[in-house]
C-alpha cells in the first residue's frame, strides 16, 4: 500500500525541494514487483524530477547508516528492526 501511495504522487513529491531515495523490497516471484512499478513511473518523470529519485529493492547494512545520517524524514514500517535501526 505505501508504495503505490508513493508511486501515485511521485511527481508532486519531487516537485518540492527534496529527494527521495525509496525501498520497496521484494515481493513473492509470482506477485507483480513494486521496483518494476517503481522503476517505469520514474522513467516517467522530467529528466530534473528523476535525479532527485532512487529506487531500490534494498539498502544493504553498510549504506543504511549513512542513509539515515543525510535523511529529514523517514516514513517506514514500524517493525521492530526497523525502529531499532532508525534509534541506533
Amino acid at each position: 500500500l505505501l508504495n503505490r501511495s508513493i508511486e501515485s504522487v511521485l511527481g508532486e513529491v519531487l516537485s518540492l525541494p527534496c529527494r527521495l531515495v525509496h525501498q520497496c523490497g521484494k515481493q513473492p516471484d509470482h506477485w507483480e514487483q513494486d521496483f518494476d512499478r517503481l522503476t517505469n513511473a520514474a522513467k516517467a518523470l522530467p529528466p530534473e524530477l528523476q535525479k532527485r529519485f532512487h529506487v531500490t529493492r534494498f539498502v544493504g547494512s553498510e549504506e543504511i547508516g549513512d542513509v539515515y545520517a543525510v535523511c529529514d524524514l523517514l516514513i517506514g514500517r514500524s517493525g521492530a528492526g526497523t525502529v531499532t535501526e532508525v534509534c541506533g
